[in-house]
């Protein structure tokens, strides 16, 4: 059985649906006018849309190009900070980003996603250490603030510590119950747990036992809420199909597997 990929962190920036040649014709019009000196960019709302455009469309160096314009132009902005990091991140310039987190938190303290894409960093970086101390602060000093919680949730899932991302997600559905990434996560957890459990078995040469199966069952709820949701999605289906072959429950694993089947060949 496969395992289930956790959800990313979601970024802050947000692209618009302006045709594409206009927009590289604007992209290379902020270009010359900074060359030029930059008059025609004072304008902060400006930049921050065309630095959108850019990272959506993994244009990177020329979003750090308008980016320390914007931190030119409104260096007491910690969003302003953070976009330049946001950036330099997706440049692999880890330490850089590290540097312009750091000054958005020194002007913003009390702002979650700035030590959010802090930690996003640190974690590409593969300074997990790091990555997991400043969770468990922001955890330790916010325990009721529901995206410190989801992310040290993904944190440990991804370093495969289920009890402990059960436990985070399980606290964030306790703060907000429609939070769906934590569903979905708190599903990931269950199945990639009874997974790891059921392989060692595997390799202890115990495949009778079937105490892994108590994971499944607890990831059902959870597949089952995704799927309200998400009707139509063919992997959550197949894996819910999947997750009710391996306890036995033909039926409802076969209308799991109809359905997504119906879906990819558009009957749905």
């Amino acid at each position: 059985m496969s395992t289930f990929d956790h959800d990313n962190f979601e970024d802050d920036f947000e692209g618009d649906s302006s045709p594409r040649r206009d927009r590289n014709e604007e992209i290379e019009r902020f270009k010359e006018l900074l060359r030029r000196g930059g008059n025609g960019l004072k304008s902060i709302e400006a930049l921050e849309e065309i630095i959108s455009y850019c990272f959506e469309k993994e244009k990177f160096d020329e979003a750090l190009t308008f980016a320390a314009q914007l931190v030119e132009y409104a260096p007491y902005s910690s969003d302003s900070w953070m976009k330049k990091g946001m950036v330099l991140n997706n440049l692999f310039r880890y330490q850089e980003a590290l540097e312009c987190y750091d000054q958005a938190i020194a002007l913003n303290p009390n702002d979650s996603d700035l030590f959010i894409n802090r930690g996003i960093t640190l974690d590409n970086a593969n300074r997990n250490d790091e990555a997991r101390a400043l969770l468990d602060e922001r955890v330790r000093r916010y325990p009721d603030n529901k995206y410190d919680r989801y992310n040290l949730g993904v944190f440990l899932l991804k370093d495969n510590k289920f009890e402990g991302a059960v436990n985070e997600f399980k606290a964030v559905l306790a703060i907000d119950p429609a939070f769906s990434s934590a569903v979905y996560n708190l599903a990931a957890t269950y199945v990639n747990w009874g997974v790891a459990e059921q392989e060692e078995l595997k390799k202890a040469g115990k495949e009778d036992d079937k105490s892994y199966q108590a994971k499944y069952k607890e990831a059902i709820p959870f597949l089952e809420k995704v799927i309200e949701e998400k009707p139509n999605d063919v992997q959550i289906l197949e894996l819910l199909g999947q997750v009710y072959a391996n306890l036995g429950m033909a039926d409802k694993a076969k209308a799991a597997y109809d359905k997504a089947d119906a879906v990819r060949q558009g009957k749905n």
